[in-house]
């Protein structure tokens, strides 16, 4: 296992969740699109970290390891389409056209297909 992986992706997860409190306490006065925005950015992070932090800190069989693996690279693509969505989607959604939708649509099937 890869303690000081573990550990720093640990620590970020943990930090992830304690800021998520911030950023609904700053969104929670917009819209409901700027709330979910943030939900599905800050979701996609933590699952990453916490991906990450028990792909390298656990020990486990191989083939939980091939699993765990595969999850962890999987949290990537998830995070890049949640790092696009607030920034997709917000101005997109304020200018009413359904251009903005299909590209934020677009990026999460290409997301999921990566995953």
């Amino acid at each position: 296992a890869e303690v000081l992986s573990s550990l720093t992706h640990a620590v970020a997860a943990v930090a992830t969740a304690a800021a998520t409190g911030f950023v609904l306490q700053r969104v929670r006065q917009q819209t409901a699109h700027h709330v979910g925005a943030a939900l599905v950015y800050m979701g996609s992070l933590l699952v990453l970290y916490t991906a990450s932090a028990l792909f390298h800190g656990a020990w486990m069989s191989p083939r939980l390891h091939r699993v765990m693996h595969v999850v962890d690279q999987s949290a990537i693509y998830l995070l890049i389409a949640g790092t696009y969505t607030p920034v997709l989607y917000i101005p997109l959604h304020n200018s009413g056209g359904w251009g903005g939708q299909w590209l934020l649509g677009v990026l999460w099937i290409t997301a999921l297909v990566g995953v």
